[in-house]
C-alpha cells in the first residue's frame, strides 16, 4: 500500500512538471508571435533603424575617424615645417641686411681733419670781396704746389709747420689769398676764398667750376701719409655737403717735384677705390 501510494505521487508530480513545461512552451510561442511582427517592421521605426545602423556600421566608423586624424596631423606637421623654414629665411635675410648696412656705414665714415676758418688765421673779407661766385657742386680740383726753394735747413724749417705765430706766412707767401683752400705739411686745411668765391686759377679755363688747393710742400720731400689722408677726408666731407661732385677730376700744376704728382695720383686712386667715382685718371 505504501509503495503504490508513493508511485502514484511520483507520477502525479511528473505529470505536473510536464504540464508546466507545456504551458511555458505555449507562452513562449505566443511571445514569439508577438515579437516577430515587430522585427519585420524595424524599418518603420526610427529608433530601431538607428540602433541597427550603429550595430551594422560600427566596424566602419572607427577607421574613418583614425584616417582623418592622421591626415590632419600630417598637414599640421607640414605647416609647422614651412613656418620654421620661413622664419629661418626671414631671420637670415635680416641679419645679412644689417651686416651690409653696418659695413656701408663704416665705409662711409670720414676721417677727421683739422680745419682753420678764414677769420681764425687772420684773413678778413677784404681779400675776397668782389670775387665771382663759385659754381657748386664743383667738378674739378686743381692742386697747386707751393713750396720754397730754400737751401738752408733753418729757412726750410720755417715752412714745415704753420702754428699760431706764423700762420700768416701763407698769405704773405702767396701775395694775397688767391686759392680756395691751403694745406700745410701736418695736413691742416686753411680756408682761403672758401666755397663761395672763385679763385685765381691762372691759365686754367673755367674757374667757375674749379676748386683750387694750394699744397705747402718742402723741397723734394714726399707728402706724408697723414697729409694725403687728411686731404682726402676734406674732399670726402665736401661731397657730403654737396659742394663737390662725387666723380670729381683731380688736376695738377706740373712742377719739377715728382712727389707732387704722386700726391695727385694717390688721391685719384683712393677716390676710385672708394667707389665714389668710376672716372679713370
Amino acid at each position: 500500500m505504501n509503495t503504490t501510494t508513493t508511485t502514484t505521487v511520483n507520477m502525479d508530480n511528473n505529470s505536473a512538471t510536464k504540464t508546466e513545461k507545456l504551458t511555458y512552451n505555449k507562452r513562449s510561442l505566443s511571445l514569439d508571435r508577438l515579437i516577430r511582427p515587430m522585427r519585420t517592421n524595424c524599418n518603420e521605426c526610427p529608433s530601431c533603424r538607428q540602433i541597427r545602423n550603429i550595430t551594422e556600421f560600427s566596424h566602419e566608423s572607427t577607421p574613418l575617424l583614425v584616417s582623418n586624424s592622421s591626415l590632419n596631423r600630417h598637414f599640421r606637421i607640414y605647416d609647422t615645417a614651412l613656418l620654421i623654414m620661413f622664419a629661418f629665411i626671414l631671420i637670415s635675410a635680416t641679419g645679412i641686411g644689417l651686416y651690409l648696412l653696418l659695413a656701408q656705414d663704416e665705409g662711409a665714415i670720414i676721417e677727421e681733419f683739422d680745419y682753420i676758418a678764414r677769420e681764425t688765421w687772420g684773413v678778413n673779407g677784404s681779400y675776397v670781396a668782389g670775387a665771382p661766385s663759385l659754381e657748386k657742386p664743383v667738378s674739378k680740383v686743381l692742386l697747386l704746389e707751393l713750396f720754397t726753394n730754400c737751401t738752408d735747413a733753418q729757412h726750410c724749417l720755417e715752412y714745415r709747420e704753420y702754428n699760431d705765430e706764423n700762420k700768416k706766412k701763407i698769405k704773405i707767401f702767396s701775395g694775397q689769398v688767391l686759392y680756395n683752400f691751403y694745406q700745410d705739411k701736418p695736413g691742416r686745411v686753411f680756408e682761403g676764398r672758401g666755397w663761395n668765391y672763385q679763385s685765381d686759377c691762372g691759365q686754367q679755363a673755367g674757374c667757375g667750376n674749379l676748386l683750387t688747393i694750394g699744397v705747402l710742400e718742402e723741397h723734394n720731400v714726399a707728402p706724408s701719409s697723414r697729409q694725403i689722408k687728411k686731404l682726402k677726408a676734406f674732399l670726402d666731407y665736401a661731397i657730403t655737403e654737396t659742394a663737390l661732385q662725387p666723380c670729381y677730376e683731380i688736376i695738377v700744376s706740373h712742377t719739377s717735384a715728382r712727389y707732387f704728382d704722386d700726391l695727385a695720383y694717390t688721391l685719384a686712386e683712393m677716390n676710385k677705390r672708394s667707389g665714389g667715382c668710376r672716372y679713370y685718371f
